[in-house]
């Protein structure tokens, strides 16, 4: 929460009070902590709804950073799979529907009106993509890449295409390709980094 926080006040302070720092300081600190958490393996009910909402507040705050679109990314794919490690270990959610479709349908028409992102950021997207996809080995770091750069692509002509694809990982990508267990969801979040998307 820090982290989010300091950079939604570096968007609107006085540029001369380095708050971008500060956010990226808390960011490092935050994903540390959370690293060592998905290393050890959930532990219970609390820690996994903790884990949760530090992705959740990652997620946001990449949003609000500079070319964060693949952090975006990451802190999708963690969040998922923390999702369903405690899915897998019958833990309860804190954040109830946090995997429904419900959420979807009632933004449908609002994103219909959704301006269209910056074509420089879309290119250079597609961009990336095209640069890491051959690190991407496992079946399930290629299924994801295919739908992600797919994603990317979208955006080119509609920011709600975009999105919606993207959050449907919540529900079709994770459904089929995340494992099972919990033991084999931790094995998936500690891909080695050269491959990790």
């Amino acid at each position: 929460m820090l982290a989010l926080s300091a950079s939604e006040l570096a968007s609107t302070t006085d540029p001369t009070i380095d708050m971008h720092s500060t956010a990226l300081t808390h960011r490092v600190k935050a994903i540390s902590s959370l690293n060592a958490a998905v290393a050890r393996g959930i532990q219970g009910f609390e820690e996994g709804n903790a884990m949760l909402a530090a992705c959740f507040s990652l997620l946001f705050q990449s949003c609000l950073l500079e070319d964060g679109l693949s952090e975006y990314m990451m802190f999708i794919r963690g969040t998922v799979s923390i999702g369903y490690s405690m899915g897998a270990q019958r833990m309860r959610f804190i954040f109830e529907k946090i995997f429904d479709q419900e959420q979807l349908e009632q933004i449908d028409p609002e994103m219909h009106q959704a301006p269209l992102i910056d074509p420089r950021f879309v290119a250079s997207a597609c961009r990336s993509f095209e640069n890491f996809k051959h690190l991407c080995q496992h079946k399930v770091e290629i299924d994801v890449y295919v739908v992600l750069s797919g994603i990317a692509s979208s955006l080119i002509t509609s920011s709600r295409d975009g999105e919606f694809p993207f959050s449907l990982i919540w529900h079709e990508l994770s459904i089929s390709s995340l494992p099972r267990s919990a033991k084999n969801v931790r094995a998936f979040l500690l891909v080695d980094d050269t491959t990790r998307l």
